[in-house]
């Protein structure tokens, strides 16, 4: 199959957002963030060959992919600055795109892309190893994708359930994924540190009746003015 190209939706004047299929030979020109939505490894030209395994993320510089499958590429300008940036991009705050936000919510300076659709995913025999209770090999998802902004200092809000799997990609700046024992700042006990172009597996988690998915209590929270890139998984047929 031939090479593709696609915009994405968050794709703007201050970054550059590409999805890439059938990457065999894809050249990533500067520094660029790159997300492998791919089922098997991607293999990047060097001595020897480097690898970046199904749903993790590294930083090229000037690199050749030798094979892959499909690569969510973001890149930044060396200038990039953070301030207005939600604004010149034209984001909403979120509480702006939910129904009856909360006081709490309406207070929160967090603001989301476009959503962009990027077709489906079978995890395969690649099923998480936390998920192999809750994903069936032959089930399929829909795959959604769009980039958050908080400036430094913000909690993101502490929720614990999801109708979708979802993985994030530092883009700029430093934050923490963390984890918490109930919807208290108190109960903290674990946090993952978010640096550009680090990703997270997917959190361990149970399904409900209904199919959605119970998680831990988790927030993110931005150290310094933070972009991220959110990647969610969505059952096919809910989606």
């Amino acid at each position: 199959m031939k090479q593709s190209e696609t915009r994405l939706a968050f794709s703007g004047e201050s970054l550059k957002a590409t999805f890439i299929e059938t990457a065999d030979g894809y050249a990533a020109i500067g520094r660029a963030i790159v997300f492998n939505l791919g089922s098997n490894p991607a293999i990047i030209d060097g001595e020897p060959a480097q690898s970046v395994p199904p749903l993790a993320s590294t930083i090229l510089y000037n690199a050749v992919v030798k094979t892959g499958e499909r690569l969510i590429v973001v890149q930044l300008p060396e200038n990039f600055v953070t301030e207005g940036f939600a604004g010149r991009e034209g984001w909403d705050k979120y509480c702006d795109l939910v129904t009856d936000p909360s006081e709490q919510l309406s207070r929160t300076p967090l603001y989301r892309s476009a959503q962009h659709h990027l077709g489906h995913y079978d995890f395969g025999q690649h099923v998480p190893a936390a998920l192999q209770d809750l994903v069936r090999a032959d089930e399929r998802f829909t795959v959604k994708a769009n980039l958050w902004f908080s400036p430094a200092g913000t909690d993101c809000l502490i929720h614990n359930s999801h109708g979708f799997l979802e993985t994030h990609v530092q883009i700029h700046g430093l934050g923490r994924m963390q984890k918490f024992r109930s919807a208290e700042h108190d109960t903290l006990y674990e946090e993952i540190l978010m640096a550009p172009g680090q990703s997270h597996r997917i959190f361990d988690c149970q399904r409900s009746s209904s199919g959605t998915y119970i998680y831990p209590w988790h927030q993110y929270y931005s150290d310094t003015d933070c972009i991220w890139m959110a990647i969610e998984f969505h059952p096919a047929s809910k989606a």
